[in-house]
């Protein structure tokens, strides 16, 4: 499934560049550093683990938990809803 694979790239870029940028916000309190790495790692992984088991099912997964990052940050200028 080339266009999931295409999509699971385009949206994971998005919600981890997201991500990274609030992890090295200044002013964070050490709970909220701790979140943050946690989103983090939860996206790295899903994202890691399609790529791993490569099935349209864990593509799928995969896209759903980036979108949900993805959708933290929707009034980004590069956010794309589709």
């Amino acid at each position: 499934m080339p266009a999931g694979r295409e999509l699971l790239e385009s949206v994971y870029a998005f919600a981890r560049a997201r991500a990274q940028a609030r992890l090295q916000g200044r002013g964070l309190d050490e709970e909220r550093r701790r979140s943050l790495t946690s989103q983090l790692r939860h996206l790295h992984w899903a994202y890691a683990e399609a790529k791993m088991v490569g099935t349209d099912a864990a593509l799928a997964a995969a896209i759903d938990v980036c979108r949900k990052a993805a959708m933290r940050d929707a009034e980004h200028p590069e956010y794309d809803p589709l």
